[in-house]
């Protein structure tokens, strides 16, 4: 609660920004441990949040596929998929939340393979005692699942509402969980001033700030001609159109246009109120595109910690000593941060938020 009274409160917040991936990886959930630490280094001040980028289309593979290490496997990967997608790519908030029976079968995939992890360790007492406990926690997850899909309204909000689970209560932390979707139309005055700067973000960045959101689901880009407004035109629908200067207000209060990855970088400094942020490392090259950006239009540019996990950072205390001694081909997604934050779930023998921080590596 002393977190939420902070942000009520208006202090600037230490963030996270990232999409909804379905049953997210390790690295994606250490931002939000590193943002605490963050923190508390700096005297516990500031709110912490997570701005969940929901406002995007479905077909990202990170969105829609979680992987775990598998002992049995030839590549050492079991692939766990998502729902699956009914027709072309749609918006992520217009897909529909898993069902009971997707939940169900979740269920039962996570079971055999925690089954097949604990039958792949050596015989004895130790064995059984991590299967019991694996069949323990699978049976907290299965109920928060199950709770997450009747409260969903789609897979995005589904897979928002895993992560907040693990954050707030496996980690015990006390971070905000802010949907971007509902939030952009707070902002559209933001969103008409980048709109304003399109010439010069263009410049920076070879691409215009915003997104044209398509009745049909899909995104569209906006393409501006001398002499004329930007034009849209959507190969699924067949819908064309232009926005104007005076359009931009009605439509990002709408959330029929949204930013685009380099406009999300400058509108985390000058909307949110954000004072600085936590974000995986594979971001670097948007990161530094939206930062000459800022400097060109002489707004500020938010600091961020960008990390990853470090490669030679010990495994066991995500995986349990016996399952980290018996992995010999999939050491490297572990190691990497790649495993979904199931495994952990499942096997550490004791899961410490500040453990995961200290296994990150950054810039």
């Amino acid at each position: 609660m002393e977190n939420l009274d902070r942000y009520r409160g208006g202090a600037p917040c230490l963030r996270v920004a990232h999409q909804p991936n379905f049953l997210p990886s390790v690295n994606v959930v250490a931002q939000a441990t590193l943002t605490n630490v963050l923190n508390r280094l700096l005297g516990g001040a500031y709110a912490e949040t997570f701005f969940v980028v929901d406002y995007d289309v479905n077909d990202d593979r990170r969105y829609r596929q979680a992987m775990l290490p598998s002992l049995p496997s030839r590549d050492g990967v079991w692939r766990l998929p998502a729902p699956p997608r009914h027709g072309a790519p749609a918006w992520m908030t217009n897909e529909e939340a898993p069902t009971p029976d997707f939940v169900g079968l979740l269920g039962s995939s996570l079971r055999v393979w925690a089954r097949q992890q604990a039958a792949s360790l050596p015989r004895g007492a130790s064995r059984a005692r991590q299967r019991a406990r694996a069949d323990n926690r699978l049976d907290v997850l299965v109920g928060v699942f199950e709770k997450a899909a009747a409260d969903a309204a789609s897979l995005a909000d589904f897979n928002t509402l895993v992560l907040s689970w693990i954050v707030n209560q496996a980690l015990a932390l006390p971070t905000l969980f802010i949907p971007g979707s509902a939030a952009l139309p707070l902002i559209a005055g933001h969103l008409a001033a980048l709109w304003h700067s399109r010439a010069a973000l263009t410049r920076a960045c070879g691409a215009g700030p915003l997104w044209k959101r398509c009745v049909c689901g899909t995104r569209l880009e906006l393409t501006e001609y001398p002499g004329s407004s930007p034009r849209f035109g959507c190969a699924r629908c067949g819908r064309t159109g232009y926005v104007t200067d005076a359009d931009v207000p009605e439509l990002a209060a709408n959330g029929e246009i949204v930013p685009r990855i380099i406009a999300d970088d400058l509108l985390d400094a000058v909307a949110w109120g954000n004072i600085a942020g936590c974000d995986y490392r594979g971001g670097v090259s948007h990161y530094a595109r939206s930062a000459l950006a800022a400097r060109d239009l002489n707004l500020a540019s938010l600091p961020v910690f960008l990390s990853s996990r470090t490669p030679d950072a010990r495994i066991d205390h995500l995986s349990g000593q016996d399952y980290a001694a018996a992995l010999d081909r999939s050491p490297a997604l572990i190691a990497a941060g790649r495993t979904s934050m199931i495994m952990p779930l499942l096997w550490a023998d004791e899961l410490i938020a500040a453990r995961l921080a200290d296994d990150m590596r950054g810039t």
